[in-house]
């Protein structure tokens, strides 16, 4: 079975025997999009590959911004209300920033996973000649707060890498 978790900790495997839309439908609703491409030939990996890659950067984007605000002394909470609601309002903002912002690493999805995933796609993408640095840069990170022992942590904790890369201390910004 690949290992590519999806929303709700559903791995990829589970979905490779549906050949039409119909089947992943039954499964659940949620993944009738996933079925049509399975129906057309296309790779479910390949499709989940690339939403890692987007969160990598997405939640990336809201760690650095969430790192910058609290070292200009902005408050967390003023800044998520500003910009949620435009172009640089996202379901990882949204869903990330205030766990962010009350030091809330307790795993939605773990480092751990994450790191696994990011591979597989960096795999991928060595394979195809294909050069992304965003995810190389996230998935460095990542093997930094592995290498510390924080695999078990929320994919969120990325800023407490970020922070202490800049001789911060994030608990210090969430009291």
């Amino acid at each position: 079975i690949i290992g590519i978790t999806i929303g709700g900790g559903v791995l990829v495997g589970q979905y490779y025997g549906a050949k039409q839309k119909k089947d992943c439908q039954e499964t659940t609703g949620s993944l009738l999009t996933l079925g049509i491409l399975i129906g057309v030939g296309v790779s479910v990996l390949l499709f989940l590959m690339a939403n890692q890659i987007m969160i990598a950067g997405a939640l990336s984007g809201v760690c650095e911004a969430l790192t910058y605000a609290k070292a200009e002394g902005l408050d967390g909470n003023t800044l998520l209300g500003a910009v949620s609601t435009g172009a640089a309002g996202s379901k990882q903002l949204d869903f990330q920033g205030k766990k962010i912002l009350t030091g809330d690493f307790a795993p939605g999805f773990f480092i751990d996973h994450f790191i696994k995933d990011l591979g597989l796609c960096l795999d991928e993408c060595r394979r195809m000649k294909l050069v992304l640095p965003g995810i190389t840069l996230a998935d460095q990170l990542y093997r930094i707060m592995q290498a510390k022992g924080q695999g078990s942590k929320g994919t969120q904790a990325l800023v407490e890498c970020l922070a202490e890369l800049s001789a911060k201390d994030w608990r210090a910004c969430c009291k």
